[in-house]
């Protein structure tokens, strides 16, 4: 079956994972992670497209990113993956009113997240009897005296996608970084935790916005940072990626900040 592109398909996919009827969760995927992908997170280049919306408040110096496509496949023991050809990530105005519209260029992954991935949709019972798209960001998000650690740029959105996974793998001198979610559209926030390292929380997007608290420095003299996987999945049959895809997003111009963004939460909460 070809790829749906336009532009995103919410129909019901609660049956295709084990999150149940809170269609959220967390789990533990800490055994599966493997010392070069938490090396790798000391290599990140400086992600240059995180200087909009919320992230003028630290004048885009706070994150660092790799990123790639790639496509799971059960072959009836584990998630067996497949990069796919690396191209620029893209999102629709449509749900990023920070950047979206704007090709951003990141460099490549150089690890094997076979081994994590796998880990992570066992433990969240992902349909094995279909293959999964999965945008996958390894991330760093840094706070000091002189940089705020705003966590997400565009405050609480949804992202177009069958499911949202952000796998924490290291929390290093801070307080905050709660996952939160809220009803679509904006409302009163109905979860929020500090997910634990070697965790992962996972939602349906499409009956949710997501969100993080910024993170703070414990300690003012030294730096702060949050280690994290962002994964973005689809079932491959509904994949983001492709020409197509990208042609139809550009259709849809560039987002605008400053005239239409959504509701932000208070990014007061620090929990430890």
């Amino acid at each position: 079956m070809p790829a749906k592109h336009s532009l995103y398909f919410d129909d019901d996919i609660n049956h295709l994972t084990g999150l149940g009827p809170e269609r959220h969760g967390v789990k533990s995927f800490g055994h599966a992670i493997s010392q070069r992908t938490m090396d790798a997170f000391d290599t990140l280049p400086l992600d240059n497209y995180c200087g909009q919306g919320r992230g003028r408040a630290a004048n885009g110096k706070q994150r660092y990113r790799k990123y790639d496509d790639l496509r799971f496949w059960w072959d009836g023991e584990m998630w067996r993956c497949e990069f796919q050809p690396h191209r620029v990530f893209l999102q629709s105005p449509e749900f990023n009113m920070a950047v979206g519209g704007i090709d951003r260029i990141l460099e490549p992954l150089d690890i094997d997240p076979e081994p994590e991935v796998d880990a992570i949709l066992k433990a969240f019972e992902f349909d094995t009897a279909i293959d999964w798209h999965v945008k996958l960001h390894q991330i760093r998000v840094i706070t000091t005296e002189d940089i705020a650690g705003i966590t997400v740029t565009e405050g609480p959105h949804r992202d177009g996608q069958d499911l949202q996974i952000v796998a924490v793998f290291r929390r290093h001198n801070i307080v905050g970084g709660a996952s939160q979610f809220l009803p679509t559209g904006g409302g009163e926030v109905f979860f929020e935790e500090v997910v634990p390292e070697g965790h992962a929380v996972c939602n349906e997007d499409t009956h949710m916005w997501h969100n993080a608290t910024d993170i703070i420095q414990k300690d003012k003299s030294e730096m702060g940072y949050r280690d994290i996987w962002i994964m973005a999945t689809n079932r491959w049959t509904h994949r983001t990626y492709g020409d197509e895809f990208e042609e139809t997003s550009h259709q849809q111009g560039l987002a605008d900040w400053d005239v239409i963004r959504p509701d932000e939460s208070p990014q007061t909460t620090v929990l430890e």
